[in-house]
């Protein structure tokens, strides 16, 4: 509703009811451009490590840090959600 009392139509309405063409492909790109963010974030935390040079111990023998463990869950979590994403904008 307006200040005057008129109605005012959403954006990319339809009067038909049922989902138009521009509403369809914008769900889908939208869609399609967060999965492909998920996706980017799971690599970027997937690859996430500390450095640090504890009497020059090389990374290998060192045990991980909980910044690190989380990092990783986080990263299998948000490959998760971009594989479901990518299949929901297929069945779409």
């Amino acid at each position: 509703m307006s200040p005057t009392g008129t109605f005012i139509s959403p954006c990319f309405s339809d009067t038909s009811g049922g989902p138009s063409p521009m509403r369809l492909g914008l769900f889908i790109g939208f869609l399609f451009m967060f999965s492909n963010l998920t996706m980017l974030c799971a690599v970027v935390f997937g690859e996430f490590w500390i450095a640090d040079n504890y009497e020059n111990k090389k990374k290998n023998n060192m045990p991980p840090y909980s910044a690190e463990i989380h990092a990783t869950a986080f990263s299998g979590l948000c490959m998760f959600l971009s594989i479901l994403y990518i299949l929901f904008t297929g069945m779409v």
